[in-house]
């Protein structure tokens, strides 16, 4: 369902701007810290879960992207 509710906020970025960027950014740090819960709990579906949140909030804060975003 978060992962849904972060394509839709991608989608809107090239025309809202901050707001959407920076609602997008705290969903996916949520993402991770909730992850990150799961894989102290044992869980190993939560490896998964982290190396994905972290891949797409990574990509989704270099300069490169953030330009492309803006323009």
């Amino acid at each position: 369902m978060l992962a849904l509710a972060c394509g839709a906020y991608a989608t809107l970025l090239p025309r809202t701007g901050r707001v959407v960027f920076g609602i997008a950014i705290t969903a996916l740090v949520v993402l991770v810290l909730y992850q990150m819960n799961r894989v102290i709990a044992g869980d190993p579906f939560g490896v998964l879960g982290l190396a994905y949140g972290l891949t797409v909030l990574i990509l989704l804060l270099l300069p490169s992207s953030r330009a492309f975003i803006r323009r």
